[in-house]
């Protein structure tokens, strides 16, 4: 996913405009001159035919990384679901499918997943266009705890054909200083992370939406979280409502979550204290290895159903995957501060477990 087209391809002539005063804080990182839009789906074929002739083999492509762009903070470069349909439809879908790289898949979007709907609708939605489309990449930065299922639930009703594939989500800003017009500074900038597990088990956390006041925000949505949980959370409920993938934002990072050259520190799975040389595997390693070995490739999700009683909405989560050996991989997240016992039933037969408090885990079962 490229951030950006090279600058002079751009109605800016530059990577990006900060927001400032002279502009009322509304940075851009611009569009594409109406001239270079083919040049641009040239560059990005090219981009993966260079990555070929040195035996990388690249799977994947969104036309650009977050077409909203991010408010001028760092590159970034603007599409509508409109523009980028004629983008795929007239240029790069053509120039891709003639290529040697003519069976990689196309994601189209690759933002946030509450404006979903829109770029699914037109792009999906044309059938001049859809042929060229794998699916779509989502993010997860317009709540720090809704998973937008309901969303994934109507685009698969929709166009159950296409993919859904969350590409990119992290713990941002970590560390930052609360900018102007946050109303809890003090708990916007966190602290503790490196080496402290409970940093990570625990509501901690926090996003660039905390208790902000700025116009157009949900503040409601970006409450301070618990790391493990958010990350276990997006991906199990993601599983049960049609995702077929999801990439995490980073591997490996210093102990500040950087290095970074705007500032945007983000935790990681790994992080590495760059004077001490010590290394630091995050509950988050853990998490996505304990789902990264018991969901593999090729296997399928089994939706599930829940039935929680006297539980909230939000205490425990479940999703389950079958492999080729009909080994079914069932994962479970419990939120709360104590062990849960639940039945877990597969037909007619069915077996009490329990969950420990604050965890999760996965149960293996040879149907």
């Amino acid at each position: 996913s490229a951030w950006t087209a090279p600058a002079w391809m751009k109605d800016i002539e530059d990577w990006y405009i900060p927001g400032s005063d002279a502009n009322n804080w509304q940075g851009t990182g611009g569009s594409l001159k109406e001239k270079y839009i083919p040049t641009y789906a040239e560059y990005l074929v090219k981009y993966l035919e260079a990555y070929k002739a040195e035996g990388v083999d690249i799977w994947g492509l969104t036309p650009v990384n977050e077409p909203h762009g991010n408010n001028g903070q760092w590159e970034s470069m603007h599409f509508s679901p409109e523009t980028q349909n004629e983008f795929i439809k007239k240029y790069l879908g053509p120039k891709l499918k003639a290529s040697q790289n003519g069976d990689i898949k196309l994601l189209a979007y690759d933002q946030n997943r509450d404006g979903l709907e829109h770029w699914t609708d037109t792009i999906f939605g044309d059938p001049e266009t859809a042929p060229f489309v794998y699916g779509v990449a989502v993010h997860w930065y317009e709540s720090t705890f809704k998973v937008y299922e309901d969303v994934f639930e109507r685009v698969n009703e929709k166009f159950p054909g296409f993919a859904i594939i969350h590409t990119e989500g992290c713990i941002d800003d970590l560390g930052k200083p609360a900018p102007n017009g946050v109303t809890d500074p003090e708990g916007y900038q966190e602290s503790g992370w490196f080496d402290n597990d409970e940093f990570w088990w625990n509501a901690n956390a926090t996003d660039w939406a905390y208790s902000v006041t700025w116009e157009g925000v949900k503040v409601e949505d970006h409450p301070m979280y618990t790391p493990v949980h958010r990350y276990a959370r997006n991906i199990i409920v993601s599983l049960d409502h049609w995702m077929r993938g999801w990439v995490d934002w980073n591997i490996v990072l210093d102990h500040n979550g950087g290095p970074n050259h705007v500032g945007n520190f983000c935790g990681a799975p790994i992080m590495i204290d760059t004077a001490s040389k010590n290394v630091y595997y995050t509950p988050i390693f853990y998490v996505l290895s304990q789902f990264s070995k018991t969901i593999r490739p090729g296997d399928k999700a089994v939706q599930t159903q829940k039935q929680l009683g006297d539980l909230g909405n939000d205490d425990l989560h479940a999703c389950a995957t079958i492999n080729s050996d009909n080994l079914l991989s069932v994962q479970l997240l419990n939120t709360t501060k104590q062990p849960i016992t639940y039945n877990l039933q597969i037909g007619d037969q069915f077996a009490e477990i329990t969950i420990a408090a604050n965890a999760v885990q996965t149960v293996r079962v040879q149907l």
